[in-house]
């Protein structure tokens, strides 16, 4: 049999058989046809044989797990089972579009250097989260934003096998919702990192989703995560220090009204730079560019719920900023 050109891996556990059948449809429909489709099903109590074998497609591989092994062993297996040079991550409730695969093949066949591709994508389904969801194109600032939160979309990441197999790159179990942003952080260090930006998937939003049924959960594993990231930068915080990276900088969600705060928000993103400049871990001049712009951002976020002027700390600040935004400028002047 003819090595295929892409392997498909998509497990499968407990999903809407129609949301599965869609899924399934929208990969057997790409305008690229040289793959092959493995299709993992990880919940030997509830499984979705008759969905996956109603399909007469010698493309499709279906295999069948005695026992649940989580996330992370089970497309850790699919990639090791996988034949094709390029390997696409599939979610079995998204809808991919049909020319995915040539937009990402194309992309990764003219840029040799990069180990890994995602793409913007279109919210659907039953919550009121829609619309496009993107990130930076660029491999440096997409590396740098991994600090800060996920840069690429999961379930449009086409990967060359390559780099994850001669680099023994694997999915960490140590992470349920965060194992995606790990593996990005291990493809750093070997490769570039790219998205495009057209849109390439339907990422279905539900109640059952990981993300709406343990926050405590992964609020936990990405304070883990940063925690070995912090390791890697040679950068010891202490509890306090992590209390304003993890509530105040990396929380999208915040609101500083106290100006003690603040200043410790620019200190900390001080110290994050210096120690990323020493390391080296994250690209330099992109790491330090966000983390002043992280600094703008809470400092606007002061002056609007705190009314707290901060100009005396934008030009004490050693971290190398823009213009500040207009209404910053406004806000400072006011306060």
């Amino acid at each position: 049999m003819q090595k295929p050109l892409i392997s498909v891996l998509m497990p499968v556990y407990r999903t809407d058989r129609a949301h599965l059948h869609q899924a399934i449809d929208s990969i057997l429909n790409q305008t690229v046809k040289d793959f092959e489709f493995l299709i993992m099903d990880d919940c030997p109590t509830d499984r979705r044989e008759d969905v996956v074998l109603s399909y007469n497609d010698n493309r499709i591989k279906y295999i069948k797990n005695p026992e649940n092994l989580g996330i992370a062993k089970a497309r850790n297996l699919l990639i090791d089972m996988a034949q094709g040079d390029f390997l696409a991550v599939m979610d079995h409730d998204d809808i991919a579009y049909p020319n995915r695969f040539e937009k990402q093949l194309a992309y990764m066949q003219e840029h040799l250097d990069t180990g890994i591709c995602g793409s913007a994508c279109r919210r659907f389904g039953d919550l009121k989260k829609k619309g496009i969801v993107s990130h930076s194109t660029n491999s440096d600032e997409i590396a740098s934003g991994l600090f800060f939160k996920c840069m690429i979309h999961h379930p449009s990441a086409f990967i060359r096998a390559e780099v994850l197999k001669k680099n023994k790159i694997y999915y960490s179990d140590k992470y349920v919702s965060s194992n995606d942003r790990r593996l990005y952080l291990d493809i750093m260090s070997v490769s570039k990192l790219a998205n495009l930006p057209d849109v390439l998937m339907d990422y279905r939003m539900h109640a059952n989703m990981t993300s709406k049924q343990a926050r405590e959960k992964i609020v936990a594993e990405q304070k883990l995560l940063r925690d070995e990231m912090l390791l890697s930068m040679g950068l010891t915080l202490d509890e306090a220090q992590k209390g304003i990276l993890n509530d105040y900088i990396t929380k999208g969600r915040c609101r500083i009204k106290d100006k003690e705060i603040l200043k410790q928000v620019e200190s900390v993103l001080s110290l994050l730079n210096k120690a990323n400049q020493k390391s080296e871990y994250f690209p330099v001049d992109s790491f330090e560019k966000l983390c002043a712009q992280y600094l703008v951002k809470r400092c606007l976020n002061a002056a609007v719920f705190g009314r707290i002027g901060s100009k005396d700390i934008l030009k004490k600040t050693d971290l190398k900023r823009g213009k500040v935004p207009f209404w910053l400028k406004v806000l400072n002047f006011i306060y």
